[in-house]
């Protein structure tokens, strides 16, 4: 499945498409540039268990991770899965991660991976989509995003140092 909003944005800006096993280090990549930027900077970043996360989100059927390319470069990704909820049989969509470079923002690229996560658990059966921001990286302009895109506020979260 390939998500386009290219005819509203004239351009390949809001294009993104599945993850492939080839793109896994690039994402790894990707996913320590979050990580040094965020406040989860001070944790450990192990670039192993990162790929096998990934690679494991790629290839199960219940797991997704969408990709949003700039001159054949992933700029941006979504990583998820779809699972039972904890209390009962219904499905949920849940995030691990998504993340777009600083350089590739503010246009239609965050939004289309967004939207391509969400259809993508529509088509696995999920009845609800819940989503977090827990990397202290634009909290305000991504719930804004979150917003515009349906998603309504649904709990706040907490930290403490230890």
């Amino acid at each position: 499945m390939i998500a386009s909003v290219s005819h509203i944005a004239g351009s390949d800006y809001g294009r993104c498409e599945p993850a492939e096993l080839k793109d896994v280090q690039k994402l790894v990549a990707l996913g320590e540039l979050l990580h040094a930027t965020s406040d989860q900077g001070a944790l450990s970043f192990n670039r192993t268990k990162v790929a096998g996360l990934l690679a494991h989100l790629i290839n199960d059927p219940n797991g997704a991770v969408f990709v949003s390319r700039d001159a054949g470069e992933i700029v941006g990704a979504f990583a998820g899965a779809v699972l039972p909820n904890w209390f009962g049989d219904d499905l949920i969509g849940v995030d691990y991660s998504f993340f777009v470079q600083p350089d590739a923002r503010n246009d239609l690229r965050g939004s289309t991976l967004i939207l391509a996560f969400v259809r993508w658990c529509e088509r696995r059966g999920a009845r609800q989509v819940k989503v977090r921001i827990t990397t202290g990286i634009e909290g305000e302009s991504t719930s804004r995003l979150y917003r515009s895109l349906g998603f309504v506020d649904a709990g706040v979260g907490f930290l403490k140092d230890l």
